[in-house]
Order: structure tokens, then C-alpha cells, then sequence
């Protein structure tokens, strides 16, 4: 399974851990997005692309929250360090896509 990361999606995003991850199948993987914003209350979500080029939505959390789970995703936000991880479990070989994050 391979894992392009891209941040994208707002001037606010300013880097991502790894640019490529390799994982087997039945394995979990996270990713990393670090950002900037002066904001009180935000918004950040994931999405995914596979090589189809459709965009799709994954989960998203918010600023007031430190955590987020929906099925095999999960989101941990470290609002002092402004970053935000994605955690997906049990991974299968459709999830190889490309994966943003924006805020």
C-alpha cells in the first residue's frame, strides 16, 4: 500500500512528516500536517485521492477537540504545536491514494 501525502488546501498549511509511506496490508499508518493559523476556532479535515482523481472526504475535527474517530480513521489535534495527526487501522489496498489535509 503506498501513501503520497500532500498538505494542501489553505496558505495555513505549512508542512507534512513524510512525502511517501510504504505499508503492508492489515497494518496501520500516520501521517502528520503541522499548520498556522491566529484563528479561535477552526475547522481541519482529511481527504483522499486515489488514482481515479476524485476527491474524498475522510473526517474532519475541530479546533475545541482533541480527538476524532470515524470507523478505521482516527484524528489526534495538538493545538499547542498546531498539528494534526491522521491514524488509519487495518489498511487495505484501496487505501493507496494520495492524502491532504486542510485547515
Amino acid at each position: 500500500v503506498i501513501f503520497p501525502f500532500f498538505s494542501t488546501g489553505s496558505n495555513n498549511v505549512e508542512s507534512a512528516d513524510v512525502p511517501t509511506v510504504y505499508k503492508k496490508e492489515g497494518e496501520s499508518v500516520t501521517v502528520e500536517c503541522k499548520f498556522s493559523v491566529s484563528y479561535t476556532y477552526y475547522m481541519m479535515y482529511w481527504y483522499r485521492q486515489p488514482s481515479s482523481g476524485e476527491m474524498i472526504y475522510m473526517i474532519n475535527i475541530d479546533s475545541q477537540n482533541k480527538h476524532s474517530r470515524e470507523g478505521r480513521y482516527s484524528v489526534e489535534f495538538y493545538k499547542p504545536n498546531q498539528m494534526l495527526k491522521l491514524t488509519i487501522s487495518a489498511l487495505t489496498l484501496n487505501d493507496s491514494a494520495a492524502y491532504f489535509c486542510a485547515v
